[in-house]
């Protein structure tokens, strides 16, 4: 199994929402409740009983994070995707230098 939690934000069209898909790291699935919207204030009182936070560990929330940023188009929060661009402006670089060298 990934020794990671892995998530997918997909979007739904006939109901126009987002759902997200979460898979932990022993690889079970995660099942959410439906949501009901209770509101609260959550920095002044406890929130009753009929309200629970999601509940998850760090490496699926990140996994959900970096999911959701790719779906609302921020990437940046993709490692894959930084160590390709320092890779590339690194492949930038060396030819900038060897052209400067043999142009002397």
């Amino acid at each position: 199994m990934s020794d990671t939690a892995k998530a997918v934000v997909r979007h739904d069209i006939v109901a126009d929402r987002v759902e997200i898909l979460l898979r932990r790291r022993d690889g079970q699935a995660v099942s959410f409740p439906p949501v009901d919207i209770v509101r609260y204030d959550p920095e002044g009182v406890e929130p009753s009983p009929e309200v629970s936070p999601l509940r998850l560990t760090e490496d699926e929330a990140r996994a959900m994070y970096e999911a959701l940023g790719r779906f609302f188009g921020g990437d940046a929060v993709s490692n894959d995707r930084l160590r390709s661009d320092y890779v590339a402006e690194r492949s930038r670089v060396d030819r900038m230098i060897n052209h400067l060298i043999g142009s002397r």
